[in-house]
């Protein structure tokens, strides 16, 4: 996390399967500025993945709000329409910063690095 790069939490109006969770992420990777997506939800008990730009990624969480992390909100528009096309049952945007400065131990969210997991080609 930088300090000075704004976030943008994504709240959809009901929860979203894993298949709407994958095909948000994977609509992210063509918004420019996006750096960072962190996940958040209860935890579950058992495993499920998504699919997202070509990898699987684990989900030991049910999935309820996202927070964006972007260069600038130049790009806030693009955004609103991935979240109308993805959540047609509604959602709601705000901007401000709502990570903490510290990764915490544990927690319940999944961090996803766009530099290392959505390029392509993308192995450091």
């Amino acid at each position: 996390m930088e300090p000075g790069k704004p976030e943008v939490e994504v709240f959809p109006y009901r929860l979203p399967s894993d298949e709407t969770v994958s095909k948000f992420l994977n609509l992210l990777r063509g918004v420019k500025g996006v750096s960072r997506v962190m996940m958040h939800g209860p935890p579950i008990y058992y495993r499920r993945s998504i699919e997202v730009g070509g990898k699987k990624i684990v989900l030991r969480i049910q999935v309820g709000k996202f927070w964006v992390e972007m260069e600038t909100l130049e790009e806030l528009e693009t955004l609103r329409e991935v979240c109308r096309q993805v959540f047609p049952y509604g959602f709601e945007l705000k901007v401000g910063r709502f990570s903490v400065g510290k990764e915490p131990l544990s927690g319940r969210r999944l961090v996803l690095r766009m530099d290392t997991c959505f390029l392509e080609g993308g192995e450091e």
